[in-house]
This record gives structure tokens, sequence and C-alpha cells, in this order.
């Protein structure tokens, strides 16, 4: 995912899930009289001067004065991979969101979209809480396979069973859970695979624990190349 790249219509349910010169001018006036009279006196070798330059031009036109044309190297392109979840959950601060790993709160909450969340320790009231975090499934080299496949992955990720812990959610109502994931080819292609499931309740109110139930998924099965935590 990349915040401030988010698609329009982002998974939302409740708990669970049912589906840049001018060139310079040239002067109109004519010739002055010292250059007419240069002119008249250079008239009269002008036949040897243009022999001269046709043998020159001959010559630098021949085969041994051609120039090699440059050699060009292809620029090998970067292997595929796929970024890794950090394994640390973070329990304050400002924090990007490519350091998060799962189970943080966080207080204030805007969006899943957001580019920094403010984490905050689950015991103290919160808005949202990252409930979990994983990767998509495939390999590092697989295509991109659209927004709809990655958008129906999403929503299968955050809203299979486990994800919320029932019994610390048992006295929050209207648990609901959102999802952030790679918004674009270009998001998949840089290694970008992660997908992040974000607890809220449909009210507004806060909450105060963790109601996580699974926090974080399994490795990607091929991370060939995998790079650093974006």
């Amino acid at each position: 995912m990349a915040p401030g790249d988010e698609p329009t219509g982002e998974p939302t349910a409740s708990w669970p899930f049912p589906e840049l010169v001018e060139p310079a001018r040239q002067t109109a006036a004519g010739p002055t009289r010292r250059e007419i009279r240069v002119v008249s006196v250079v008239v009269g070798v002008a036949l040897l001067a243009l022999v001269g330059v046709f043998f020159l031009a001959l010559r630098l036109a021949s085969p041994a004065a051609t120039h090699a044309a440059p050699v060009v190297v292809p620029t090998a392109l970067p292997a595929p991979h796929v970024t890794p979840l950090p394994t640390t959950t973070l329990t304050g601060g400002t924090a990007r969101w490519s350091s998060l790993a799962g189970g943080e709160c966080f207080s204030p909450f805007t969006s899943p979209w957001a580019e920094t969340f403010t984490v905050v320790d689950c015991t103290a009231p919160h808005q949202a809480q990252l409930v979990y975090a994983t990767v998509l499934p495939g390999t590092a080299s697989e295509a991109y396979p659209g927004q709809k496949a990655v958008v129906a992955d999403a929503q299968k990720l955050c809203g299979q069973n486990g994800i919320i812990n029932l019994a610390a959610a048992k006295d929050d109502t209207g648990v609901q859970v959102q999802a952030a994931y790679p918004a674009s080819e270009e998001q998949w292609q840089s290694g970008q695979r992660g997908v992040y499931c974000f607890a809220t309740l449909s009210s507004g109110a806060v909450m105060t624990g963790s109601i996580a139930g699974l926090v974080a998924g399994p490795a990607p099965t091929a991370a060939a190349g995998a790079g650093a935590t974006g």
C-alpha cells in the first residue's frame, strides 16, 4: 500500500465481512561598406577556396575518418522481490505506515491510507487498532493481477475467522475492519504486497485494550531478493 494513492471504494465492512530561449534575432540591415570591400577582395579566390573545401569534405567523409557508433549497454532490471513486513509491534510514537507490524493501536486515527500514524499503548483509549498485517499470496515474480483481484484477496485476509478476539471485543459495539493494500501496479512491482487490517468502531467511539486475534500473518510464499522495508 502507499498512502496518498488510495483507490476509490476501499473495502470496509462491519465485522465479520459479508464479502521548459528565444533564438537571437538576425539583423535585416545590409552589409556595411567595409564588409563590401572585404567581399570584393576575396571573391577572386572563391573558386580556389571551394575546390579546397570540396577535397576536405571528401577526406572527412572517407570511411577511415568515420567514428564508430557508441555501444549502448542495456541496464539490468532489479530482481523481483517482496518487501517483508516488520516483526516488532510498536507501542508508541509517530510511525510510518511501512514500519507497522500488526497489533499497534492509534489515536487519533483518520484513515488506513495515512502516511504516518500516532501509535499509543493499547491499554490507553484509542480510536483504531491494526489487528492484522500480512502479505498477499503469490511469488515475488508474479504479475500484477489487477486491482479487483487484490481487493478480493485483501477482503479475504481481513475477514477471516479469528482476526478479532471476540472475547476482548465483547463490550465494543459495531466493530468494523478496513483494509489497506497495494493500490497500483507500480506499487506491486516495487515489492509492496502488504495488507493491513484496521479495526474501528462504527460509532467513532474509543476502545480500551487490544482486540487483535491473529495480529500477523505468515511470510510470503516466495520473497527472493527481498528488500528493506519501504
